[in-house]
């Protein structure tokens, strides 16, 4: 993601570039002392440009002094910019002095960098701006921590999350669906599994959201615990919820993980009765993929005969029959995928 942000930088429009220059010319004007004759939207959107091609710390602290001399230090379309391009150059600023100079007491601004952050790639600058908002007693809602709480699943970072659901606690916010679901994900990845449980069992107004992240939690841990998957499944659908394509694909690896057959049958059903994943590469490769665990090589087969037959949907046949140390049929099935007309993908 660095290097695409990078690469970003240096490939800027010609146009862009073009006014970014007229624009350096205005501002060594101004310093001087002359009359910029500057338009503030048009300021505004020429210094994200700007700040987009930064390449160097040098440069943009120099640049970030333009911005505040010109007074456009708060504007809300510059501040993201400005924190992204920091955290992309890997200075993020850590004292409250530097987070004010950035942005206002605006909460909503401050989940806006936060999320734009995080959407660019910089977890961990996240988190430094989420510690910002309780350095400058800005204050805390469920975005914040939401996208706190997702930052430390990136990381898979435990402590810091701890620390955030500590906070949540103390706000009233641990209840809420958004900051639950993060929650259930971020100790599913750390295979905290029953820390897990009691936070979805904690949120209030579960959606198809909070149930698919427990359901996905129960994919990524291998115990006995996985079963109850298949419960919270059936408590989503007499909640008159609609279980979607992620669900099903997490619901058939909890079944191939535990051989079990019989709901790994059920799913696949239920995907072809509401016409899920007709054509779908994902939910097939996991049909075969389920199936092949399971030991039933015969229907993981006949899903793949009538699928897409991507190559990952040929890997899931192969691995699986590898697996078993069934080694004619792996190479019959090969010898099937490179020669059967129907099938147009090459292995990999």
């Amino acid at each position: 993601m660095l290097a695409i942000r990078g690469l970003s930088r240096t490939v800027a429009a010609k146009t862009e570039q073009i006014a970014a220059l007229k624009l350096c010319r205005r501002l060594s004007g101004f310093i001087a002392g002359a009359n910029p004759g500057c338009s503030r939207p048009c300021d505004v959107d020429k210094f994200a440009v700007l700040f987009q091609n930064c390449a160097d710390v040098r440069s943009l602290k120099k640049l970030h002094a333009h911005v505040l001399t010109l007074g456009l230090g708060r504007e809300v379309a510059l501040g993201s910019e400005i924190l992204i391009c920091y955290a992309g150059l890997g200075v993020l600023p850590k004292t409250r002095l530097c987070f004010q100079g950035f942005l206002n007491d605006d909460l909503a601004q401050w989940n806006s960098a936060m999320v734009d952050i995080f959407r660019a790639g910089y977890p961990e600058e996240a988190i430094l701006l989420y510690r910002g908002l309780k350095l400058c007693q800005i204050g805390l809602d469920e975005k914040t921590v939401t996208f706190g709480l997702k930052s430390c699943t990136e990381l898979r970072n435990l402590l810091l999350g701890k620390g955030m659901h500590a906070d949540s606690l103390k706000l009233g916010l641990s209840r809420d669906k958004f900051v639950g679901s993060s929650l259930v994900g971020l100790y599913s990845k750390l295979a905290r599994i029953d820390d897990s449980q009691k936070a979805f069992e904690e949120i209030l107004d579960k959606d198809i959201v909070s149930y698919t992240a427990m359901i996905t939690g129960y994919s990524e841990n291998t115990d006995s615990t996985s079963w109850n998957a298949f419960e919270i499944a059936s408590d989503m659908l007499r909640s008159n919820l609609e279980v979607n394509r992620v669900t099903l694909v997490s619901l058939l690896q909890v079944a191939g993980n535990l051989g079990a057959i019989r709901e790994g049958k059920s799913v696949h059903c239920y995907s072809v009765r509401r016409g899920i994943g007709v054509s779908d590469e994902v939910l097939e490769t996991s049909l075969v993929h389920m199936y092949t665990r399971c030991g039933a090589y015969q229907l993981a087969s006949a899903v793949l005969k009538n699928s897409m037959q991507s190559v990952a949907s040929w890997n899931a046949m192969l691995a699986g029959l590898a697996r078993t140390g069934q080694s004619e049929n792996a190479i019959h099935h090969f010898s099937v995928m490179l020669h059967e007309h129907k099938c147009s993908c090459l292995p990999n």
